[in-house]
């Protein structure tokens, strides 16, 4: 999800929002709207990627969809706004939705997920059903201490097999 791409730039906020209602019509985004602070009467254009990728996920997760994609929807938001995303898709999955979603934080998928796939350059390298969800946040803990020593030591990324 990158706002960016589904956004016309030339309208407003309320605009891409009332044309989704029209169109796609589903759940009230005012809630998430006035949690993330959006300045709906300015055009879209004009506002930070930040703003416009929580519009872009405001007009998703409006929309009575049986099937939602959601790349990394957690990045960029506030403990507050995270937990009422969280909220939204607990109440959409409830109610029979399939769910798919990319993350670089563990935390918010262990309440949200019935399997949790791990992804390293392209390639499938573990698979966690719901009880091992323990051993998936140690792999994703020494996985982030592993990319900061690399970090650290002027290396920038591990991937097939090599250290770039």
């Amino acid at each position: 999800l990158e706002g960016r791409d589904i956004l016309y730039g030339g309208l407003t906020g309320r605009d891409l929002l009332d044309m989704t209602a029209r169109y796609r019509p589903g759940y009230d985004p005012a809630p998430l709207v006035r949690l993330f602070g959006l300045p709906l009467g300015q055009r879209v254009d004009t506002w930070t990627p930040e703003r416009r990728r929580k519009l872009a996920l405001c007009i998703v997760l409006m929309q009575r969809k049986p099937l939602l994609l959601l790349d990394d929807p957690f990045r960029g938001l506030g403990i507050e706004e995270a937990l009422a995303v969280q909220e939204l898709l607990r109440s959409r999955k409830s109610e029979g939705a399939t769910i798919l979603l990319t993350s670089r934080e563990f935390a918010p998928l262990e309440a949200l997920c019935d399997d949790i796939r791990r992804l390293e350059g392209g390639r499938l390298t573990a698979e966690y059903r719901r009880g091992e969800y323990a051993r998936a946040a140690e792999a994703a803990r020494q996985a982030e201490e592993l990319e900061e020593l690399l970090r650290r030591s002027g290396l920038t990324h591990f991937d097939n097999g090599k250290i770039n």
